[in-house]
């Protein structure tokens, strides 16, 4: 009868721990579903390459990695969750959340026409634009006799697409905030000439949201990392999120405002107004 005790105890102690939640986001708790959810597996260190997809094909379907973050997107259902939790090398499971749309201000609302009096129009620095894609269309233009793109660099972060171009029109539209120089609606037929805050500006495109305006936590992670590393080569200044979503957790947990993020901005020279 002992013996039975014993082992029973052993068996509720062992469901116990495999039913430790605590690295899991506030959305994936109390998931019981064989459906799999897409999340992002952050790690105190990337295990190696060649165990990697042993270790997530495991329990779910590895789909990408994210340097920048020590982490992996991964395809897992509840069982794989919880599995994932209770790994001593994972430090937090979060959904690959959608990210949506966020407005910006126009140059009269921060006064930039102070900034164009002293003569800053952002000539010579680069912005990252992180959204829909830009269009090279003619506000963003360099003015000249050819009106050359101030678009130096496009890059496509979302799946299935190929071309960085927008499919939406808010990168677009965002990046006219930004560099718009006036060129569309400058001469007698217009009543109003608008433009950018920077209108001399460089635009360094990074697309990560779809034809519907959507994307993921892992795309703008993966951009920004592309950002950093860009920096030095087109003297990127500044990086430009004009998309959001809610706030599920801490900030030392959240994948997109995790440190490790921080100091790897730091490391490379990047500005944290961003972060």
């Amino acid at each position: 009868m002992k013996k039975v005790l014993l082992l029973t105890l052993i068996c509720a102690i062992t469901l116990s721990a495999m039913a430790d939640d605590s690295k899991l986001a506030p959305e994936l708790r109390g998931y019981n579903s064989s459906q799999k959810v897409q999340v992002i597996v952050q790690y105190k260190q990337m295990p190696q390459p060649s165990l990697l997809g042993g270790l997530l094909n495991f329990v779910g379907q590895l789909l990408s990695q994210i340097p920048l973050l020590n982490a992996v997107v991964s395809l897992v259902d509840s069982t794989g969750l919880l599995q994932l939790s209770n790994d001593s090398n994972v430090v937090y499971i979060s959904p690959d959340r959608p990210v949506r749309l966020l407005s910006d201000n126009a140059a009269p609302g921060i006064n930039a026409s102070a900034a164009w009096t002293a003569g800053y129009t952002g000539s010579g620095v680069s912005v990252a634009v992180i959204d829909s894609g830009v269009d090279s269309v003619t506000d963003l233009g360099n003015g000249g006799l050819f009106n050359l793109s101030r678009v130096v660099y496009n890059e496509n972060f979302v799946p299935g697409k190929w071309l960085a171009t927008d499919d939406y029109g808010h990168g677009t539209h965002v990046a006219g905030l930004i560099a718009g120089n006036g060129a569309s609606s400058t001469g007698s037929s217009y009543s109003q000439t608008f433009k950018g805050i920077a209108p001399a500006v460089r635009i360094v495109n990074l697309r990560v949201l779809d034809q519907n305006g959507a994307g993921t936590d892992s795309a703008v992670i993966n951009a920004i990392a592309r950002a950093i590393q860009l920096k030095s080569v087109y003297n990127i200044r500044v990086i430009n999120l004009s998309l959001g979503r809610p706030v599920m957790e801490s900030y030392k947990l959240d994948p997109l405002c995790t440190r490790r993020v921080r100091m790897e901005s730091r490391h490379r020279g990047g500005r944290r107004r961003w972060q």
